[in-house]
Order: structure tokens, then C-alpha cells, then sequence
């Protein structure tokens, strides 16, 4: 609450207060490149965060689906616009007015948006595995949106160390839509299915005729 750039000067003084006043004024000196020392640590560390945040924020942009990154309580606390465009459509409005789901947004609540049970359930499985000692641990899951997105879902813990412990502090989940391969796979199985029923209508007709 000082003003350290203020220096004491005391003239016409005895030798004991001058002394004093240099003390007081070698402290100060002393105090200003300590304030100075600090500033400039705290420099160097907010250019690095803000140095390894754009890194971050770059490496999230290019990868192919959706990431979101959240605490233990299910607080959104970073995600890309991969993932963002995934729930877009599923946040439109209906007819009176109201949104059909959640928006995605820094710090509201994935479960605005995702279905609760799934991610508690793998949140729970995660702290198994950890306090079992195991090292890879995600979970996979598949969730159908209200728009129709069936989404696969990888659930990755990451840590924090407290009191010389890592614990859970929060997770990050990958977002994949397989609506498409999931419309494939089922034409394919329809195609196939209609590709036996007239084999086998052929077979019997030829069995009929034998007979």
C-alpha cells in the first residue's frame, strides 16, 4: 500500500537521523527491485500459460471431432468449435420459444446437454480404475442426440496432485458422429437381408419345380 518510488530526505539533521533516513531508503531500494523481480516472474509465467493456452487452443481446432473439456462436476471449462457444431442444432428453438436442449457454453453444465446417467456412469468406472491402479483408462459410450446424432463418446480422465496424491480433477470427452456410418451399416444389412429373401425365394422356386 506504499509508494515505493518515494525516498526519505531529511536535511539539517544529526548523524543518527540521517543514518536512519539512509536505512530506511536502502530498504526501500531493496523492496523496489523485489517488486520489480516479482513483476517480471510473473511476466515470464503468464507469457508461457498464454503461450501453451494458444497451442492448446490450436490443437484442439485441427483434430476431427468435437472435445470437451470438463471438472469432476460436469462444468464445461474448454471446448473446440468441432464440438460446438455438433450441438448447434439440437439447442433450436421449438414452438414456444423454449430450447430443446442445453447450449454449450464455458461454464454451464454438460449435462444440459448430455444425457447424466452415461457420464456419471463412466466418471465412476474412471475413479475405479484409478484407485486400482490401472494406467490407460477410457470410457466409451454411445448416445443418441434429440436431432438424431448418434454420438460415440470417449471418456479420459485428468489429474491434479494434492497433498502428494494425483486425484481426478476432471474429464475430457471426444465426440464422434457415426450417424453416418451407423445409416450405412444398417442399408448394408438391409441390402443383404433382401439379397437372402430373394435367394431364398429363388431357392424354393427351383425346390417346387424339382419336386
Amino acid at each position: 500500500s506504499v509508494n515505493p518510488k518515494h525516498r526519505a530526505q531529511i536535511k539539517n539533521s544529526s548523524k543518527e537521523i540521517q543514518y536512519l533516513a539512509d536505512i530506511i531508503n536502502q530498504s526501500a531500494d531493496a523492496f523496489s527491485e523485489l517488486q520489480k523481480d516479482v513483476a517480471g516472474k510473473i511476466a515470464v509465467a503468464q507469457a508461457t500459460l498464454d503461450e501453451e493456452r494458444t497451442r492448446l487452443a490450436a490443437l484442439m481446432s485441427e483434430l476431427p471431432h468435437g472435445v470437451i473439456v470438463c471438472n469432476t462436476d460436469g462444468q464445461v471449462l474448454l471446448y473446440n468449435q468441432q464440438a460446438q457444431e455438433l450441438f448447434k442444432e439440437d439447442s433450436t428453438q421449438t414452438a414456444n420459444d423454449t430450447p430443446t436442449r442445453g447450449i454449450l457454453g464455458l461454464g454451464r453444465s454438460i449435462f444440459s446437454i448430455l444425457e447424466r446417467d452415461p457420464i456419471v456412469h463412466g466418471l465412476e468406472m474412471l475413479h475405479k480404475c484409478h484407485t486400482s491402479g490401472r494406467t490407460k483408462m477410457v470410457n466409451n459410450s454411445m448416445i443418441t442426440l434429440r436431432t438424431g446424432l448418434c454420438l460415440r463418446v470417449n471418456m479420459a480422465p485428468f489429474f491434479t496432485e494434492q497433498d502428494g496424491t494425483q486425484i481426478i480433477s476432471g474429464f475430457v470427452l471426444t465426440l464422434e458422429d457415426m450417424t453416418r456410418q451407423i445409416e450405412s451399416d444398417s442399408r448394408r444389412d438391409m441390402l443383404i437381408q433382401s439379397l437372402i429373401d430373394e435367394q431364398q425365394k429363388d431357392l424354393d422356386d427351383i425346390r417346387d419345380s424339382i419336386t
